[in-house]
């Protein structure tokens, strides 16, 4: 496994953190997380009573794998005692500001990037977000990280196929399959594609016979969670 913090210090400049004292373990067994309790007062006057202690398993976190996908350790912020794991869609968690399957209200502490659902420990990344007031003395951290797609950006599934078909033709569509052992979903917004799931590099064949010239068909190539990880127009002449 690989190991990075997301620099988070400025976010929480002047303010205290509800996790101020914490630590986070990782392990062969999981992820431990010591998370303070605390009694009295707010922002620079907290105070801490004792520490909770929440464990996630490798097993129960890699249940939740999905091929290029994160999986999100976090806690209700209005509490930070209800820990829950969380499925989050990859690239979507980056680009867009309402993702699905993301609730606002969870503070992010740690993210785990797994390259297909049948990921093990020895493939997958792991980003603790550190503000500065988490304790992640004990991890052997690579890299310091402004942002998880730093790491994660590059293209993992591309697709290509000729700018312009006469309409009624078929069109090969070349799908190169960069992570081994994914699914990768097509998606076009017209036209019959003869097969939505392919599981290795090769040729998908798109009909476009009934369409007329003229017509854009915009084909996207990706995965489950996110299917735009790469895409193709075709011109209809």
């Amino acid at each position: 496994m690989k190991i990075y913090t997301i620099d988070k210090r400025k976010s929480f400049a002047g303010s205290t953190s509800r996790l101020s004292g914490g630590k986070i373990t990782v392990n062969n067994e999981g992820i431990i997380l010591d998370v303070p309790v605390f009694i009295d007062g707010e922002g620079p006057e907290l105070v801490t009573s004792d520490f909770n202690q929440f464990s996630f398993a490798w097993d129960d976190i890699l249940s939740k794998s999905e091929d290029n996908g994160f999986v999100l350790i976090s806690s209700k912020a209005e509490t930070n005692l209800s820990f829950t794991v969380e499925q989050v869609i990859t690239q979507t968690f980056f680009t867009k500001s309402n993702p699905r399957a993301f609730k606002d209200d969870l503070l992010r502490l740690a993210l785990i990037w797994t390259p297909v659902k049948t990921s093990s420990t020895e493939n997958i990344s792991i980003f603790v977000f550190d503000d500065g007031n988490l304790d992640v003395s004990s991890l052997d951290v690579i890299q310091e990280l402004d942002t998880v797609s730093e790491v994660t950006s590059t293209q993992s599934v591309s697709i290509s196929a000729p700018s312009e078909v006469t309409a009624g033709k078929d069109v090969e569509l070349s799908i190169q399959q960069h992570i081994p052992g994914t699914t990768i979903y097509l998606e076009a917004t017209s036209g019959m594609l003869a097969r939505t799931r392919i599981t290795t590099s090769g040729i998908a064949l798109l009909k476009t016979e009934s369409l007329l010239p003229g017509e854009v068909i915009k084909v996207k190539a990706g995965y489950k969670y996110w299917t735009g990880e790469s895409e193709v127009l075709i011109h209809l002449t």
